[in-house]
Parts: structure tokens; sequence; C-alpha cells
């Protein structure tokens, strides 16, 4: 496509000989890529490509939880002792259980009173009282 006359330098380059070649195959390969699209669309119109996305929804109420917010509700306004060291998240023992947590402000080391003030994705938020 680049005609042999661009390799015989005399001093100036015609960059026309250049971009036009390079402009003709960069709209060929775009052109490619759209019309590929568009024809497996036309091809095959069914489901045979919904395998590639996640067409499911998972619901609450067919068991499908990924944080119980109902239960660390409860804790919004207690104070409890730092089970590990926060800079700026630890953990926090309530109950028995330990639980995911993060400070409004700052840190607390092991052992620190902290307040929950809310939750937010399973996670609860604390400041040191």
């Amino acid at each position: 496509m680049i005609d042999n006359d661009l390799f015989y330098f005399e001093g100036e380059i015609d960059l026309s000989l250049i971009v036009k070649p390079t402009a003709i195959v960069f709209i060929s390969c775009f052109l490619g890529v759209v019309l590929s699209i568009w024809g497996v669309k036309k091809l095959y119109p069914g489901k045979a490509f919904s395998f590639i996305a996640l067409k499911t929804e998972l619901k609450e109420n067919e068991g499908w939880v990924g944080v119980e917010t109902d239960s660390i509700a409860r804790f919004v306004g207690m104070e409890t002792e730092v089970n590990t060291d926060m800079h700026p998240s630890g953990k926090l023992m309530l109950e028995g259980k330990q639980y995911e947590a993060m400070m409004e402000f700052g840190s607390a080391v092991k052992g620190d009173k902290v307040k929950i003030t809310r939750f937010e994705g399973g996670r609860l938020y604390c400041e040191k009282v």
C-alpha cells in the first residue's frame, strides 16, 4: 500500500504517502469489529451468548444474604472494648462474636472503650469514648 517512492529519501517526506494507508488500515479494523459484532447478533438472535453475563438476581427471601443488617443494627449506641488495634479498622467483640469495625476518627488500641455510632455494609463504625 505504501509506494516505493517513499523509500527514495531526497530531503522531503510526503506524509500523505503514510497517512492515507494508515487511515485505511484503522478504518478497516474498526469496521471489521463493528460488522463482526453486528453479524453475530444477527446470526445468533437467541440466547446463544447469555451465559457470558450473570442475569440471576439473588433475593433475600430465597436465603441469599450477604450481611444480616438486622443483627448488627441493635449494636448502635452500645459501648464496648476494642478486641484488636484499630488503625482505623479492626475487630470488636460483641456478645461472644467478632465484628468488623472502623473508627470514625483517629485510632484505638486493644482494650480502649469505643461507642458504636452507625453501621453500613456489615461494618460497625465507632468513636473513642
